[in-house]
């Protein structure tokens, strides 16, 4: 499917908590600065379903502040803006695709996160392939470590540093769910 669709609809899978978490913490603090952090190890270190290899994934050498952890910036607006700048080993045409496509997602992710918040510039996201530190991230971004926090409803990490567990989406609200069943029918 075009990126388009793809955007629409994680626009309509939002989560109906952020918003009014961002306003919380907007009350509560002079500047929140937002990053999207996920756990995807398939972005960092590829793993082929056409050939037996693993492929370590390299871009622009700022984007990788640690090991096996990305950090794609704002201005990056869409997946082929990212394979532009890859630099690992050579790739399948297949495995391109494979991972454009699952750029295109973090991408869709990122401008729905963008757009609910209102947001005038899409947040950093942050993809690692190790498990989530929120000080050690912060610190690789250059943002206070005492200052950041991560809202999951992962609740295995609930007691590491910086972590604020949030209730598990599992069900949107009626209005929201028609709207969404309703674009899936005609969209995919």
């Amino acid at each position: 499917k075009p990126q388009s669709v793809i955007s629409s609809l994680y626009k309509k899978m939002i989560n109906p908590s952020v918003l009014p978490a961002y306003q919380a913490m907007q009350k509560k603090a002079h500047k929140v600065h937002v990053v999207l952090y996920t756990r995807r190890v398939q972005i960092v270190r590829y793993s082929s379903c056409f050939r037996d290899a693993t492929i370590p994934v390299r871009y622009n050498q700022e984007w990788h502040k640690q090991e096996d952890e990305i950090c794609f910036p704002s201005h990056v607006r869409t997946a082929h803006d990212i394979s532009r700048h890859y630099c690992g080993p050579t790739r399948l045409e297949e495995e391109e695709q494979d991972m454009d496509k699952a750029l295109e997602r973090i991408i869709a992710a990122r401008d729905a996160i963008t757009e609910e918040l209102g947001l005038q510039t899409p947040p950093q996201v942050v993809v690692t392939a190790l498990e989530k530190d929120v000080a050690r991230t912060a610190t690789c971004l250059g943002l206070p470590r005492r200052n950041a926090f991560l809202f999951d409803d992962n609740e295995g990490i609930q007691d590491r540093p910086g972590v604020i567990t949030v209730e598990p989406l599992m069900s949107l609200p009626a209005a929201k769910r028609d709207a969404l069943l309703s674009f899936m029918e005609e969209q995919l």
